[in-house]
């Protein structure tokens, strides 16, 4: 099944085959530290038809650092924790993108999408089909037509959509 595989291969993206672009995956406990200015948890999920898909435990976080960067935490129990620092601002957003590469495969890509107010709810997207790549000041930019899994984020303290 296609959403089985693209979830499997974000849930290995640790793994030694696995090359990532826009952050790094770094052990549980050894996540940067800074200031913690939004907290999310994982929401409903859809696949690309919009049929519901079970949702996976996960705390995401956006951390400034000491230096004034601004990077992504997604934690998850039992799982390598993922860095995300390819970001910048689009509108009221912030726009984090993560690359992973198996050998041999084509890139996937996790999109976050999450209200610059930290205050109203976000979005993870995973895309196994992406339509351009470019460079940007912060990394890179995909672009892409669909998802094949879309998840809110819930921002802690608000109802679950």
């Amino acid at each position: 099944m296609k959403i089985s595989s693209v979830w499997a291969l974000f849930a290995c993206a640790a793994c030694s085959s696995a090359r990532i672009a826009g952050g790094a995956v770094v052990a549980p406990g050894s996540e940067p530290a800074g200031v913690t200015l939004s907290l999310f948890s994982m929401g409903r999920c859809e696949d690309e038809k919009g049929a519901r898909v079970p949702e996976l435990e996960a705390r995401i976080s956006v951390v400034r650092m000491a230096d004034g960067r601004l990077v992504l935490v997604d934690r998850r129990p039992g799982y390598d924790s993922i860095v995300v620092d390819n970001g910048w601002d689009e509108g009221d957003s912030r726009v984090f993108q993560l690359a992973v590469k198996k050998s041999g495969g084509v890139p996937y890509l996790r999109e976050y999408r999450l209200p610059r107010s930290g205050t109203d709810f976000g979005r993870l997207v995973l895309v196994d089909r992406v339509v351009t790549w470019r460079d940007s000041p912060s990394g890179f930019h995909a672009s892409y037509v669909e998802a094949a899994r879309a998840c809110f984020l819930t921002p802690y303290g608000a109802k679950a959509g």
